[in-house]
């Protein structure tokens, strides 16, 4: 069972690093390091508004790809 989990966040982490660089970016920073928005927004130099945006098109992007994988 452990190893069936394992293979899914293995294929997860797959298809966030198939996406678009800007995408990826805001959600590797969300997930991964675990900052906030304007954290992130900082970090990079673009707006607050901007984060969201691309972390709800990235989030909705793999979303579709694992609803296509079942």
């Amino acid at each position: 069972m452990e190893y069936l989990g394992d293979r899914q966040v293995h294929e997860i982490w797959r298809l966030i690093m198939s996406l678009p660089d800007k995408l990826r970016e805001v959600l590797v920073l969300d997930l991964k390091a675990e900052l906030s928005v304007r954290e992130i927004a900082e970090l990079i130099r673009i707006s607050p508004g901007t984060v969201k945006s691309r972390l709800h098109r990235a989030r909705h992007k793999i979303q579709d790809k694992l609803r296509g994988m079942e």
